[in-house]
């Protein structure tokens, strides 16, 4: 699980630094051309897998806002909770029998 939140880090924050590049490109780029164009499409692209990222993340709602800061404003990254929420039908439900054929009826 640890291998999973250091990935979706290095994703998100490889998300940021391509969005801020473009961002800064973006702003060079001479108004109403070709290339700020092709910079708005590719901001957009960003914008949108970063949003895809964090929302498939089990994060809560302020850790989501913190990371919205972090590419939209150059705020400092922050931290991923070590622990990740454990849902509560999971918590509800017995144990599964792993021996063929003596699954529970709900199992089958």
């Amino acid at each position: 699980m640890n291998v999973e939140r250091e990935s979706l880090r290095s994703k998100l924050v490889a998300t940021a630094a391509a969005y801020r590049r473009a961002h800064e490109e973006h702003r060079r780029a001479r108004r109403g051309g070709h290339t700020g164009r092709r910079l708005d499409a590719r901001l957009e692209k960003l914008s949108g897998d970063f949003e895809r990222l964090v929302a498939d993340a089990s994060l809560d709602e302020a850790v989501r806002t913190q990371w919205r800061r972090h590419l939209y404003h150059g705020t400092a990254e922050p931290d991923l909770p070590t622990a990740e929420p454990s849902s509560p039908a999971a918590a509800h439900r017995p144990p599964r029998n792993r021996r063929r054929g003596s699954a529970p009826l709900w199992q089958r």
